[in-house]
């Protein structure tokens, strides 16, 4: 049943969000593990019209349908308590909702914790192939929970 919630959760964050452009390999699917919510599925490439090419885009609030309250990066970072939104609120804890809109060989880990850590709440972090995303991450116990995430070549 959670399974089935996060490929309706990945769905509707791509009609929310997101044209699909021009698909890469097919392969895998949307699976939930005990210790973290993985998304390893990447058969179709999700251009979020708010969330620039080769990027990794957070929300304030679910299911976002413009660039108001987003913030992006290119690259990892491991404090997000070092980050604030257009009126001075930290980034710390308050992600509601992400995109993964990085290279096809790109993997990112939102972590609960401070330097790629988890926490007790959340043992694990979210893993987001390339184009893969949660338009609200109370869909998987996630929301306002990030703290730092980081960039990867290798899978979920």
């Amino acid at each position: 049943m959670r399974a089935l919630r996060i490929a309706v959760g990945v769905m509707a964050f791509a009609a929310a969000m997101a044209v699909p452009t021009s698909a890469h390999s097919a392969a895998g699917g949307v699976t939930a593990a005990e210790m973290g919510v993985t998304v390893t599925a990447g058969a179709g490439l999700l251009a979020g019209p708010s969330c620039p090419s080769g990027y990794f885009c957070v929300w304030r609030y679910t299911n976002p349908g413009s660039d108001v309250n987003r913030y992006e990066w290119y690259g990892s970072d491991g404090d997000y308590r070092n980050n604030y939104w257009s009126d001075g609120v930290s980034l710390n804890d308050s992600p509601s909702a992400i995109l993964n809109n990085s290279s096809q060989n790109m993997r990112v880990r939102m972590y609960a914790g401070y330097n790629y850590t988890s926490t007790s709440a959340h043992p694990g972090n979210v893993c987001l192939s390339p184009g893969w995303g949660f338009p609200d991450l109370r869909d998987i116990g996630w929301d306002n929970s990030g703290s730092s995430h980081s960039f990867s070549t290798t899978g979920c």
